[in-house]
């Protein structure tokens, strides 16, 4: 008997812990979501290179540098629908729900 309330408690303790991390996953998961896409510092010089672009004066270096920061957003905003793929699975909210509580 004593070695069955020992691993109910054991049972009872790695649930507690479970439910721990699971609270620790959704908020490294709000974190990651609320990150901004890109430094402000990077994202000035993209709205930069997007107007001389439209302008029809920017050169190939600059074309380069703008598919890079233009590249770096498209993958920022594919990890934040992941994360928010995953929230939705832990919370039972719905991903468009949760883009709209976070404004994303």
């Amino acid at each position: 008997m004593k070695n069955l309330t020992t691993q109910l408690m054991s049972v009872d303790d790695l649930i507690s812990k479970i439910d721990f991390m699971g609270k620790d996953t959704k908020q490294q998961l709000i974190k990651k979501i609320q990150q901004p896409l890109i430094s402000s510092e990077k994202w000035n010089t993209y709205q930069e290179l997007k107007a001389k672009r439209i302008d029809g004066i920017l050169t190939e270096i600059e074309r380069q540098k703008l598919i890079d920061i233009y590249s770096k957003i498209e993958e920022a905003n594919s990890e934040r629908l992941l994360n928010l793929v995953e929230l939705s699975k832990l919370t039972g909210k719905s991903v468009r729900g949760l883009m709209k509580k976070f404004k994303v």
